[in-house]
């Protein structure tokens, strides 16, 4: 019988936040490793065996008090129809990086939405920003706010509700460039049996971000100035945001 340590039991559930193209995919892997399949939840809309945030609202609240693990591309918030205790872990990026990261999976990956018309089309990472898709435009703030998709324009509002969750609900913020430091702080912390890193999901075929046009590169920082703000904070204050005693 494996042995799952999972969270201790008296700080409840863990709900992560999986953001787009963040080692996210990778991540998930190392959680399920540490929690059995029926404590926890995955959930992303849309895609094919798992669970719809509309069919995670029905359970009864036994069935939530179940789930020692929730993760899935949920946004902030989803602690309040909970009946347990719940802190949130996340992983963010270097927001070019993620953007670009975004375009070559959707143009390496056949299931995803925009891989046809990317590849029929011709689309250059330039034609994608064109496009507007929300996934282009601070997206890790949207997460981290609780905005998600819910408005086109976000304010400094939002950036600043952002980082008060981040100081106040969340026990650890990773960085991609330190993904392996951070589940290994993460393990310590949680009392895991399995600390082990892959490498799930990574974009393919994708040119460095310095042989991309500058043009194309400021762009993308124009179109992400608040992801640009959250990330640095995380940055200046990655030490503070991840000390777990």
């Amino acid at each position: 019988m494996r042995d799952y340590p999972g969270m201790k039991p008296h700080l409840g559930a863990l709900i992560f936040l999986h953001i787009n193209k963040t080692a996210g995919t990778s991540l998930r892997k190392t959680l399920a490793d540490n929690y059995p399949a029926d404590e926890r939840a995955f959930i992303y809309p849309g895609a094919v065996g798992f669970w719809s945030p509309e069919q995670f609202d029905r359970l009864t609240a036994r069935e939530k008090a179940r789930c020692r693990l929730i993760m899935g591309h949920i946004r902030f918030g989803l602690h309040e129809s909970m009946p347990v205790p719940c802190r949130y872990i996340t992983v963010l990026r270097d927001p070019v990086d993620r953007v670009l990261s975004t375009y070559y999976h959707h143009k390496t990956n056949p299931g995803t939405q925009l891989h046809d018309a990317i590849n029929l089309g011709g689309w250059t990472v330039s034609d994608y920003l064109d496009r507007g898709f929300p996934e282009i435009d601070n997206w890790m703030v949207r997460f981290v706010s609780g905005t998600g998709k819910r408005q086109w324009s976000l304010t400094r509002e939002d950036l600043e509700r952002a980082l008060v969750n981040l100081r106040t609900c969340f026990d650890y913020v990773l960085l991609q460039n330190r993904f392996v430091e951070g589940v290994a702080m993460m393990a310590d912390y949680y009392g895991w049996c399995s600390s082990e890193c892959y490498s799930l999901n990574a974009s393919r075929g994708r040119k460095p971000k310095d042989e991309h046009e500058e043009g194309v590169l400021r762009r993308i920082r124009g179109l992400n100035g608040y992801d640009q703000a959250l990330y640095e904070y995380v940055l200046c204050h990655y030490e503070q945001l991840n000390h777990r005693v």
